[in-house]
């Protein structure tokens, strides 16, 4: 069982944070050569392989209605990958092999581990993701600084981690900082440094400015409270009011007012910007494809603008016409009822919290064939959930 909990734990870390992690070395080597990421993507392939085969092995695969939609999906939009991607390549933006690898290998093959009977050391799997992310958003941030664009536009992680996947790292790191600092059981000589982790996060969204991580947080945030205030609203009021007059000094006695011209650019750029106009455009493009052939789908792509629509549901409607959009409608509604109530019910879990991290993202930047954390997501959660049910099931009996 130790070695169960060993192997889940470590493949969730491998599986969400080996290419941040490889970026930077990247980075540190000087190269743009993808080998190592081909060679990364091949190694999660391969333990993906043996954790299936484990799992079948000891009959700990788990299948259940969400493990049927995720596989009635899967068979609905493979071909329509692999039919657009060999006979309409002249309509793609991506590139054809960018699909079999991120969708089907990644999106796929890579999330079926998840569906086990899932045993995990939930307290050292957080623990080693805060360290994980706090250790990335320094290397982010350090990237940043030397940076042109810090005062002008949204900055990368660095050159080959994207705003977004930064801004998910930041977004993990400022949710287990501030479980850290309010939620007991925490060590008080902690509580300080996940202080300072929190703002450390709280630079790096700014800085990389996405919106859906942001809203994660603030999500996060106010089930985080309306949770606490039911034991002790007093203790929430004093420590945000401590919170904040810290914040306050350091800025006065640190002449740190120059992070406001950051945060008004930021804001701007979460309100209006030009990639906000462009998915407009391909929302209403991706609807019309939708409305031009609604019962075998049009495209794995808006044609427009070459791209997903970053909307998820719309996409599966477009891609596959009204019965595949709504298996996936059904799949995701499910995800998303799961994710909240396992949150709320385990007081914000880091399962749970990677989760709706996902979920979040997914509603304005998702899409069907590159958002793999997504599929491993849901699944996680889809595990995860069962397990929740069967503890209590035996608790219950135990009770009896």
């Amino acid at each position: 069982m130790k070695q169960l909990k060993e192997l889940n734990k470590l493949y969730i870390l491998f599986f969400f944070y080996s290419f941040p992690i490889l970026t930077y070395v990247y980075e540190l080597i000087h190269t743009q050569s993808n080998s190592l990421s081909i060679a990364l993507r091949a190694i999660t392939l391969i333990y993906a392989i043996f954790l299936v085969y484990f799992n079948f092995s000891k009959r700990r695969f788990y299948t259940s209605i969400d493990f049927w939609l995720f596989l009635g999906f899967w068979i609905a939009y493979t071909p329509r990958i692999i039919y657009d991607t060999t006979f309409n390549t002249h309509y793609l933006g991506q590139k054809p092999i960018d699909y079999i690898l991120f969708g089907l290998m990644l999106g796929f093959f890579s999330s079926l581990p998840f569906f086990n009977k899932f045993k995990v050391d939930e307290s050292k799997l957080e623990q080693n993701i805060y360290f994980i992310t706090a250790l990335l958003c320094v290397c982010g941030l350090l990237y940043a600084l030397s940076s042109e664009k810090l005062f002008i536009d949204r900055v990368r992680g660095n050159h080959k981690l994207n705003e977004l996947s930064f801004s998910i790292i930041a977004a993990t790191l400022m949710i287990i900082s501030v479980k850290r600092i309010f939620m007991k059981g925490v060590v008080f000589l902690w509580k300080p440094i996940a202080f300072l982790t929190l703002v450390l996060g709280i630079g790096c969204l700014l800085i990389s400015g996405s919106k859906s991580p942001m809203l994660c947080f603030l999500i996060f945030l106010l089930l985080f409270i309306f949770q606490s205030l039911k034991a002790s609203p007093i203790k929430v009021l004093i420590m945000f009011c401590l919170a904040l007059s810290l914040i306050i000094y350091i800025i006065i006695q640190f002449d740190l007012f120059f992070m406001f011209e950051i945060l008004t650019r930021r804001i701007s750029h979460f309100s209006s910007d030009q990639s906000t106009l462009a998915r407009n455009r391909s929302l209403s493009g991706a609807w019309s494809q939708f409305l031009d052939s609604p019962f075998i789908g049009s495209f794995i792509e808006e044609k427009m603008t070459r791209q997903y629509p970053h909307n998820m549901v719309l996409e599966a409607f477009m891609a596959l016409g009204i019965l595949g959009g709504l298996l996936f409608f059904v799949l995701y509604l499910r995800f998303a009822v799961r994710t909240f109530l396992l949150s709320w019910r385990t007081q914000f879990s880091i399962i749970p919290v990677l989760a709706m991290l996902h979920f979040v993202v997914s509603l304005s930047s998702g899409s069907l064939g590159f958002d793999y954390e997504f599929w491993a997501s849901f699944a996680l959660i889809a595990s995860y959930g069962k397990q929740i049910n069967d503890n209590n099931s035996e608790n219950q009996i135990l009770v009896n």
